[in-house]
């Protein structure tokens, strides 16, 4: 009976204590890097979370004006640097600023493995696809996307491994003849893979009955 409650008081200890810390993005290029809008370190052991805001064009992630399907504005959409320091499932949360003002955003992303290195190359490019933007530039691998286009706001998560992320973030309206600019608002969590969150509480409990024989 007792070391069933010590495993209930170590599970609670270890779930709740944890509480996210606070982390202010930093603008502009990571090191090594061109062309990003924000670049920011995540830590999912202390559930790092990061809220910032800016503004892109209301159809930069994809313009179905273009040849191709899924064609983003290079320079229309926002480029965010992202590292992750351990295996981890990134919340990613998006809104309109303004629900008035801001009613043609429909907030999209894709998310690639790597970090830009060159601001040369096209104005146009693939949201669903590896991408280059110049050749000998570092290649930044397409991991996923979420194609949004009913909706002013996004509460998405995806499992990805520790390492280097760009973060492809735009709007996803209706093309038109001129792009609206609109104002956006963003988080980023960190949050630890499940199976980390096990082993680190099972350790605990581990290390309570030691201390408690």
């Amino acid at each position: 009976m007792k070391n069933k409650r010590i495993n209930i008081i170590a599970i609670l200890l270890l779930t709740t204590s944890c509480h996210a810390a606070s982390i202010a993005p930093l603008g502009g290029n990571p090191a090594g890097g061109e062309g990003y809008t924000y670049n920011l370190v995540l830590d999912a052991a202390n559930k790092d979370t990061s809220s910032f805001q800016g503004t892109v064009g209301s159809w930069s992630w994809e313009d179905s004006r273009l040849p191709g399907d899924n064609t983003f504005w290079r320079h229309q959409s926002d480029w965010l640097a992202v590292t992750l320091t351990s295996d981890s499932v990134l919340r990613i949360q998006a809104e309109r600023n303004d629900p008035v003002a801001d009613i043609k955003l429909f907030p999209s992303f894709t998310i690639f493995r790597g970090i830009n290195d060159t601001t040369e190359g096209p104005h146009f490019g693939s949201n669903v696809s590896d991408l280059q933007w110049e050749a000998g530039s570092q290649l930044l691998e397409y991991v996923g996307h979420h194609n949004n286009s009913v909706s002013g706001e996004i509460d998405e998560r995806m499992t990805l491994a520790a390492g280097d992320y760009t973060i492809l973030f735009g709007g996803n309206a209706r093309s038109e003849i001129d792009a609206v600019n609109v104002a956006y608002s963003m988080t980023l969590t960190a949050i630890p893979e499940p199976g980390s969150s096990f082993l680190i509480a099972l350790g605990g409990i581990l290390l309570l009955r030691r201390r408690n024989r």
